[in-house]
C-alpha cells in the first residue's frame, strides 16, 4: 500500500485541488484563523453559551471559536451578544440549575432541609424554603443565559449546529448554503453535497458513503443505514484503491507480483464498519447485497458469495478476521493470476 501511495502521490495532490472553492473570499492569517464567520459563528457561540455561563478569560473559551468561527476575542464577543439582546443575566433559579446535584444537596443540609429528590425538586425546595438573598451567596458569580431572541436565532440556524457537530464531514457552511434550496432539509442538502463528491472521488466514494451512513443513523433510518454501511464494507473488502492499482498494472508500472502485493493488503475490516453491521442485524436484508453487487468495481477481490458469508458470520457471531483475511488473499491471488 505504501508503494502504491508513492505512485499516486501526484494524483492525490490533484484531488486536493478539486475540493470545493467558494466565491466568498475568506482571509486567513498565518495561524489559519479565518475571518469572523457571520451567522455561523453566532450560532455556534450561542449554542455553546445558551445555559448560564460567566464571561471568562480569553484563554478559557473553546479553541474552535477562534479557528473555526473566527472569533478572535471571545470575551468581547460574549459581551457583544449580551448588548445585542441574545443573552441576558441569569436569574437565581437559573444559576442554581447550573450547580451540580451534590452542591445543591450540601446547601440544603446547611439549612437543615431534606436533600432527597431529583435536581428540579432540590432547586424548588431551596427557592421555596430558604431566603433568596442568602442563596445568592452560593451563586454570586454573574452569569448570562440565552434570551427569547437568542433562542429564536438558534432554532432558525440548527443546520449550522449540526454542521459543527460533524466537522469531520468537511462541509463548509458556505458550501452548505449554496446547496440549500427552498424546501430542502438538512439531510437533503448534505446528501446532495456527498453525492457530488462521490462522482469526483478516487476511492469510489468510500468516505462519503460512511458519512451518509452516519446521517441516516442519526435520523433513525436504520434500514437505509444498514444498506449504506454494507456498501462501505463492500468497498473495503475489494480495495478502494483497486482501480488505481489495476491502472498502474495495465500501464506497465506494476508487474503481477507487485500488483498482488498491493491488492492483497487493501481489503480490511474496520471496527467502525463491522460493528455497525452487527448492531443493525435486525434490519438486515439479503436484497441489500444483491443491489450492491449490481454496481461492479473494476476489480472485485471479494466476490458476492464470500461477501454474504462474511456478513452472515458477523450477524451470527462467528466472524474470524484472520480466517477471512486469508480467504480474501486467496481470492486476490486467483484474480491476479487470471489477468
Amino acid at each position: 500500500m505504501g508503494f502504491l501511495g508513492k505512485l499516486l502521490k501526484k494524483d492525490e495532490r490533484q484531488i486536493n485541488k478539486t475540493k470545493f472553492q467558494t466565491s466568498v473570499k475568506e482571509e486567513k492569517n498565518d495561524s489559519g484563523i479565518p475571518a469572523l464567520q457571520g451567522n455561523y459563528a453566532k450560532a455556534i457561540f450561542l449554542n455553546a453559551y445558551s445555559s448560564p455561563s460567566p464571561i471568562k478569560e480569553k484563554n478559557e473559551y473553546q479553541s474552535y471559536l477562534l479557528y473555526e468561527c473566527g472569533i478572535k476575542n471571545a470575551p468581547a464577543y460574549h459581551r457583544h451578544m449580551i448588548k445585542e439582546g441574545y443573552l441576558r443575566e441569569a436569574r437565581v433559579e437559573e444559576k442554581l440549575s447550573h450547580l451540580k446535584v451534590t452542591n445543591l444537596k450540601d446547601i440544603l443540609r446547611e439549612y437543615g432541609l431534606p436533600s432527597s429528590g431529583n435536581k428540579q425538586q432540590l432547586i424548588y425546595r431551596l427557592l421555596n424554603e430558604t431566603d433568596e438573598e442568602n442563596i445568592k451567596n452560593y451563586c454570586s458569580q454573574v452569569m448570562y443565559t440565552i434570551t427569547a431572541k437568542g433562542r429564536h436565532f438558534l432554532d432558525s440556524n440548527q443546520d449550522y449546529i449540526r454542521l459543527h457537530k460533524h466537522k469531520d464531514w468537511d462541509i463548509d457552511w458556505k458550501e452548505f448554503d449554496i446547496h440549500k434550496k427552498p424546501g430542502y432539509s438538512f439531510s437533503d442538502t448534505v446528501w446532495e453535497i456527498l453525492n457530488e463528491r462521490i462522482l469526483k472521488s478516487s476511492d469510489f466514494g468510500r468516505s462519503q458513503y460512511y458519512m451518509m451512513y452516519q446521517l441516516l443513523l442519526e435520523e433513525n433510518k436504520r434500514k437505509q443505514a444498514c444498506r449504506i454501511i454494507l456498501h462501505v464494507l463492500y468497498l473495503d473488502l475489494s480495495g478502494v484503491y483497486s482501480r488505481d492499482a489495476l491502472r498502474l498494472y495495465k500501464s506497465g508500472i506494476l508487474n503481477k507480483d507487485e500488483l498482488y502485493g498491493t491488492l492483497s493488503v487493501t481489503p480490511f475490516f474496520a471496527p467502525f464498519v463491522i460493528c455497525p453491521i452487527v448492531e443493525l442485524k435486525d434490519v438486515f436484508d439479503i436484497k441489500y447485497i444483491d443491489r450492491i453487487y449490481e454496481h461492479r468495481l473494476p476489480f472485485n477481490i471479494c466476490n458476492k458469495e464470500l461477501f454474504i458469508e462474511i456478513v452472515e458470520s458477523l450477524i451470527y457471531g462467528t466472524f474470524d478476521e484472520v480466517y477471512y483475511t486469508k480467504r480474501l488473499e486467496e481470492q486476490c491471488k486467483k484474480l491476479v493470476a487470471s489477468l
